[in-house]
């Protein structure tokens, strides 16, 4: 179980619910350590002053901002903290808003949101926020720094992801690349051809198929080399050619997403069930046919 990295309550209107966070997400990467090729020693890193090349005792070291051209404005510890958040234990909800209306390009790092002791009230805002379909819009410090929250519901768990703030987003706006898309236009042709590749390579998403490849294959490698096999590199492949003409490269993706899915398990499995729909209706068919003339005489009976 991740170890919960802050505790507190969840607070809007009157009602205050006991919680506690723990990271929703555990990063897999390998680290490298700098050593001397000959002795195999790590390397440190000393902080030097620039002028001088000497090396400065962290005692004598101060922070400071820039202010312009070679300016800065040294700040302390006392000013620092003077301007600090409140420290404060809770996550106060300030709104709920359409889940959709939340731009994705905010969302930070998540946090599993833990019942702490108190089930019913957790329980109750899991279920109303599902029901409402909103997210609770908040505000919250840890570790000395305030953060825009938002928590959200899958009906039963609650989970918090730290938002970026707005002024912090980069719109689209000045960015020179995307004036080349002033004035494109799209044929209807290759537009219903991008349209049926995008339908043929649709499938439900499954996470679990997506594996870090990277980090797989250099583990590998570390591995080989720390039980001291040979290790041969691969020559670098050939870049793949630029693509020319647009609506010849989506008939060709097309015909060979049409045939891949026609291969895929699912596909036979969908078609297989098709056919066992098909075949039952036919059945019914059949079936009712054969009764009917029954019905028939058993309604003349009860004329008579």
């Amino acid at each position: 179980m991740p170890r919960p990295v802050w505790t507190g309550s969840i607070s809007f209107g009157m009602v205050s619910i006991p919680v506690r966070l723990a990271p929703a997400v555990r990063r897999q990467s390998i680290s490298f350590n700098q050593l001397d090729r000959e002795t195999m020693s790590r390397i440190r890193y000393k902080k030097v002053a620039e002028q001088s090349g000497e090396e400065v005792p962290s005692e004598q070291i101060v922070k400071a901002a820039p202010v312009g051209a070679d300016r800065y404005v040294v700040v302390t510890d006392d000013e620092l903290a003077s301007v600090q958040p409140t420290r404060s234990k809770e996550i106060g909800l300030e709104g709920f808003v359409p889940a959709e209306s939340l731009d994705p390009t905010m969302l930070d790092s998540t946090y599993h949101v833990l019942p702490d002791g108190t089930a019913k009230p957790y329980a109750l805002l899991a279920r109303a926020l599902a029901e409402a379909e909103r997210i609770g819009i908040g505000r919250f410090v840890m570790r000395n720094k305030a953060y825009l929250a938002a928590i959200r519901s899958d009906g039963e768990h609650l989970r918090l992801s730290t938002l970026v703030f707005p002024d912090e987003l980069v719109g689209t706006d000045g960015i020179e690349e995307f004036s080349q898309l002033d004035g494109v236009e799209v044929a209807d042709k290759e537009l219903d051809m991008a349209v049926s590749l995008v339908e043929a390579m649709s499938e439900d998403f499954e996470p679990e198929r997506y594996v870090d490849d990277h980090r797989v294959a250099l583990q590998q490698l570390i591995d080989a080399k720390a039980a001291g096999d040979d290790v041969s590199v691969a020559a670098d492949t050939e870049e793949p050619a630029a693509v020319i003409d647009l609506a010849e490269a989506l008939e060709k993706s097309l015909a060979e997403a049409k045939e891949a899915k026609g291969r895929h398990p699912s596909s036979r499995a969908a078609k297989g069930a098709q056919k066992k729909a098909a075949a039952q209706k036919t059945s019914t068919r059949k079936t009712s046919a054969r009764k009917a003339p029954a019905r028939k005489a058993s309604r003349a009976r009860k004329s008579a």
